[in-house]
């Protein structure tokens, strides 16, 4: 049992630092590096290395403020601190450390900015999403904002403008898609937040609203995917059309919404718009390289 230890906890630090989200928030910091140097080298992974340490340490400290209201839902009470894997006092100083290691990379590897956006990001996400979404549902539209910085650390940390049309194209895109992965993360899990008494997409509308507002920010998402080669974030030509495909098979994908007699399966969805996100960034990650 003991050579298992080891083990064990690495599986609890990785559910408490939210693995895939925080993966997923790396990414997004590479993509925009990539995009304003046109390569990938070894110097990208610094910056997002201290986006994913300061996301990771942000997602602890989430699972902190959320420990009672996970207890009370079914997906979360298996998380680290509702089941008691981890004692309150040393998810605290994972979070103390990360968040000062996570800085400390950005600040010495970094221009400021870049840290400036990353601890804006934090505080966005803990101090402000965090506690709207107790309070209504459309906290999500506010929150998505979270999934627009990343991208602008990365341009900024290679070296970009914040201020640079395409960067802010780019962290449109993001911003515009994070959206409706919110709204479905909502519906999917609509049953738990009602549980927990949170603010339910149920209560405010019925499901055809439902079906209809998803698929508006899903066709957003595609309008927003089909404007970065027009802004110089996508540059050949092969990418522009595999863009163009990638959102017309979005869209088309979700007119079943639109079907009351067609069953939406929100898991799949769910699947699909996060797919198509990851296939997006290594286009764009592909295509600076390639230009």
């Amino acid at each position: 049992m003991k050579k298992n230890r080891p083990f064990r906890a690495l599986v609890v630090l990785l559910e408490l630092i939210k693995i895939r989200i925080t993966f997923a928030v790396t990414l997004s910091t590479l993509t925009g590096y990539v995009m304003f140097r046109e390569i990938l080298s070894w110097d990208s992974l610094i910056p997002s290395m201290g986006v994913f340490l300061l996301a990771a340490s942000s997602s602890a400290l989430n699972q902190i403020q959320e420990r009672k209201i996970d207890a009370l839902m079914n997906r979360t009470k298996h998380r680290p601190l509702p089941s008691s894997r981890i004692s309150l006092n040393a998810a605290v100083l994972v979070v103390i450390i990360l968040f000062l290691a996570g800085s400390a990379v950005l600040f010495f590897n970094s221009v400021f900015l870049a840290l400036l956006l990353a601890w804006f990001s934090f505080f966005w996400y803990n101090a402000v999403y965090t506690l709207l979404k107790r309070v209504t549902v459309f906290a999500v539209v506010v929150g998505s904002l979270i999934g627009a910085i990343p991208p602008l650390i990365g341009w900024v940390a290679a070296g970009g403008s914040v201020l640079a049309f395409s960067a802010l194209s780019l962290a449109f895109f993001f911003y515009i898609w994070q959206v409706p992965h919110f709204i479905m993360l909502l519906l999917k899990y609509g049953n738990d937040y009602e549980k927990a008494g949170l603010p339910s997409l149920t209560d405010k509308f019925t499901e055809m609203q439902i079906r209809r507002i998803i698929f508006v920010w899903i066709s957003a998402t595609a309008v927003a995917a089909l404007m970065l080669p027009v802004t110089d974030v996508l540059m050949s030509f092969v990418s522009w059309m595999v863009a163009i495909a990638l959102a017309i098979s979005l869209v088309v994908g979700f007119l079943c919404l639109l079907n009351k007699r067609k069953p939406f399966l929100t898991g799949r969805a769910f699947m699909k718009i996060n797919v198509f996100l990851l296939l997006m960034m290594l286009l764009i990650i592909f295509d600076s390289i390639l230009a």
